[in-house]
């Protein structure tokens, strides 16, 4: 894995724990959403890209318990992926 987040902090009168969490999130988020680009540039558009990603994360993963599938996660949001793609096409 690379460095850091590529997230510089400035307000340091925050407390060290909820930075931490920041920093877990974004680490989470790098490894299981795989967001590639951000399609908007404000606040509200990547607040809005990334409550997107972690919906459908949500919604696969009660799918996968629901209907019992063995596959991982990451399994079946690539086959899903692969997918959305093909279909863009046909």
């Amino acid at each position: 894995m690379g460095g850091g987040s590529g997230i510089v902090y400035t307000d340091m009168s925050l407390p060290s724990p909820f930075l931490l969490r920041i920093e877990l999130f974004i680490r989470w988020i790098k490894q299981n959403l795989r967001i590639k680009t951000f399609y908007g540039t404000s606040e509200n558009a990547v607040k809005a890209q990334i409550g997107f990603a972690v919906s459908v994360y949500v919604l696969v993963a009660i799918t996968k318990k629901q209907l019992k599938i063995e596959a991982s996660l990451h399994t079946i949001l690539k086959v899903l992926s692969v997918q959305r793609i093909q279909g863009q096409y046909t």
